[in-house]
């Protein structure tokens, strides 16, 4: 079973160390689509996304799909625009499922 998910904070520390990494993305990508989890794990906290949350899917570089919890993708798109160029950057506009 899966630990329990991570705060808010360590959630951004995480990501940050991710990024810094080169693990996870920067700045803009292709498609992003929503659906609901079927047990996918987060690119970003490495926990498992459940039939009951929301599963961010966003389209990178040669075709690789990265995988998001609904908060790990807000906090992910966050970072990872701040440390994009201005010419990089890119806005998504999304509704939930």
């Amino acid at each position: 079973m899966d630990e329990p998910f991570p705060a808010r904070d360590n959630l951004r520390v995480l990501i940050g160390r991710r990024l810094a990494d080169g693990n996870l993305p920067r700045g803009a990508l292709g498609a992003v689509s929503q659906t609901y989890g079927s047990s996918e794990v987060c690119d970003a906290c490495a926990k498992h996304v459940s039939p009951s949350d929301v599963l961010y899917r966003v389209y990178g570089a040669g075709y690789r799909c990265f995988h998001f919890h609904r908060a790990c993708f807000s906090i992910w798109r966050e970072c990872a625009l701040t440390l994009a160029s201005p010419s990089k950057r890119t806005d998504w506009n999304l509704s939930a499922p």
